[in-house]
């Protein structure tokens, strides 16, 4: 990946960092004329083949816009995968990128908040690094997300202030 420097690739493509598309300067051979370069894969990622390399389009944005390859992983900020517009990418961790993800909710709603049957309390959970940790089991459903929602505040200041 990194043999592809920003000077090749602004040489063979435009970025307009306001809409987050690129389009061929120089359209490859195949291609009849210029227009909008790359495709969604089945993740719902634009992706564009620049001589012979499939690169994610919003490591491209990345490295065209600010003349480096990120140095960790780019996070969607409105979670929407083909919207490489430089206002919705940041260069974070792995696990900062992951607190951001859509996740399916549990059938109390919320995220880390479950239904404990077997003592018929709320659960309220969080992972953090590999460790699993319970915040303690509820008599009301809104407490245990209440103490999820505090141990979330916490995690993201904690994983922030180690970017």
């Amino acid at each position: 990946m990194a043999d592809l420097s920003a000077e090749r690739l602004r040489d063979l493509l435009w970025y307009d960092p306001l809409t987050g598309v690129f389009q061929w300067k120089i359209a490859p051979k195949r291609k009849s004329s210029r227009g909008c370069a790359g495709a969604k894969d089945h993740y719902g990622y634009i992706v564009i083949r620049v001589e012979g390399v499939l690169y994610k389009a919003h490591r491209l944005a990345w490295l065209h816009h600010f003349g480096e390859w990120p140095s960790q992983t780019i996070d969607h900020i409105n979670r929407v995968r083909d919207d490489n517009r430089i206002a919705n990418l940041r260069d974070v961790a792995q696990t900062l990128n992951m607190r951001n993800a859509t996740y399916t909710p549990t059938k109390s709603g919320h995220v880390g908040v479950v239904w404990d049957k077997a003592r018929g309390k709320w659960k309220a959970q969080i992972r953090f690094g590999r460790r699993h940790i319970g915040l303690g089991r509820f008599d009301n459903k809104e407490h245990a997300i209440a103490a999820r929602r505090k141990a979330e505040a916490f995690v993201i200041k904690h994983l922030e202030r180690v970017q």
